[in-house]
C-alpha cells in the first residue's frame, strides 16, 4: 500500500519534472514545443474552447483589478477551483469544474483562443512584459496584464 501510494505521487511529479526539462531544453535550442506531445495527447472531447476563451475574456473586461494574472488563475477565478480527479490508469488528471472537465492540452487550447480573440477584437491587450522575462512555466500559466489596448501616437 506505501508502495502504490509512492508511485501515486512520485511518477507524476516526474512527468512534471521531465516536461520541465524538455521545455528548457525546446527553449534553449530557440524552438517552439509541441504541445501535444505534452501531458494528454487530445483535447476533452465536447468541450468548446472557443466558448471557455470568450467568458473569460468578458470576465476580465468586467473585472476591476488590473494585477497580472494568468488563464489558468482566470479559470479558477471565472468557475471556482476545480475538483482534481486522479485517473485510474495513472496517467494524468481530470480538472472537474461545475460544468465541464479539462485535462492540461485544454488549457493550451484555451489560452491559445483567448489570445487570439483579445486579438481579434482589438479593444484590450495582454500585456505579458513584466513577467515573461523571469517565467518558467507553461504558457497558461504566465500572468498578465489585461487592459484596453494602448494607442501609439505614431497609429494617429
Amino acid at each position: 500500500m506505501d508502495l502504490e501510494l509512492i508511485l501515486i505521487i512520485l511518477l507524476p511529479l516526474m512527468a512534471l519534472w521531465i516536461m520541465i526539462l524538455d521545455r528548457k531544453v525546446g527553449k534553449l535550442k530557440g524552438n517552439a514545443l509541441d504541445t501535444e506531445d505534452l501531458d494528454h495527447h487530445a483535447p476533452t472531447p465536447g468541450v468548446d474552447h472557443e466558448a471557455i476563451a470568450r467568458q473569460l475574456y468578458d470576465w476580465l473586461i468586467k473585472r476591476g483589478n488590473r494585477k497580472a494574472i494568468s488563464t489558468h488563475h482566470v479559470l479558477d477565478k471565472a468557475f471556482g477551483r476545480p475538483q482534481i480527479v486522479y485517473r485510474e490508469d495513472g496517467v494524468g488528471y481530470d480538472m472537474v469544474y461545475r460544468d465541464f472537465s479539462l485535462v492540461d492540452y485544454d488549457l493550451y487550447l484555451i489560452d491559445e483562443r483567448l489570445t487570439e480573440l483579445t486579438e481579434r477584437e482589438g479593444k484590450y491587450e495582454m500585456d505579458f512584459s513584466d513577467s515573461i522575462k523571469n517565467c518558467d512555466a507553461q504558457t497558461y500559466d504566465i500572468p498578465f496584464v489585461f487592459r484596453k489596448k494602448r494607442i501609439s501616437k505614431q497609429n494617429l
